[in-house]
């Protein structure tokens, strides 16, 4: 079985099999969402929450805060901001923008290239080059990072300049 590159630890480059890898193709998403790959899911979330520094290329997106789901297998939560629901409400003890959530969701998927299809889900398909991102921990059952865009950008200050999200630590 061949390995993908996917996370870098502090030392070393870890290498993930292609059973993990295979969560997070596209077409595999619907399966990991429905729980039908929830151990290789599992097993990449627990991965990254140890390793901090990793790369995401962005395949498909919820909302405006995330989850993002990475073709690499994990699904990331932006640190640090907060985004409306996309039925409009916001969470208890969290930051309310005005912007709708609809609204701070694609302005997440314009800085990650664009719409380029629906998922049965509802995510929004996209297709951007790799991020590098750094986990800082988990929360339900998303890897809650800050990652750079490929031009350098902090992804989450960008989002912040669209005024569709607030700052939330």
């Amino acid at each position: 079985m061949r390995s993908m590159p996917l996370l870098w630890g502090r030392n070393a480059l870890i290498s993930v099999s292609a059973a993990l890898w295979e969560v997070g193709r596209p077409e595999a998403l619907q399966d990991a969402a429905a729980g039908r790959n929830r151990k290789a899911h599992r097993m990449s979330v627990l991965m990254l929450a140890a390793s901090g520094a990793f790369l995401c290329t962005p395949v498909a997106v919820w909302d405006g805060d995330g989850p993002i789901w990475c073709a690499e297998g994990p699904k990331i939560r932006l640190g640090n901001i907060a985004a409306r629901e996309l039925d409009g409400s916001c969470r208890a003890g969290h930051p309310c923008p005005r912007a709708s959530g609809v609204e701070a969701r694609d302005a997440l998927v314009a800085l990650l290239g664009g719409a380029k299809g629906r998922l049965s889900s509802g995510h929004v398909k996209v297709s951007a080059p790799p991020m590098r991102c750094r986990a800082s921990h988990q929360s339900y059952g998303r890897v809650v990072a800050s990652c750079r865009l490929s031009d350098g950008r902090d992804l989450g200050t960008a989002m912040l300049r669209t005024g569709t999200v607030l700052r939330w630590r």
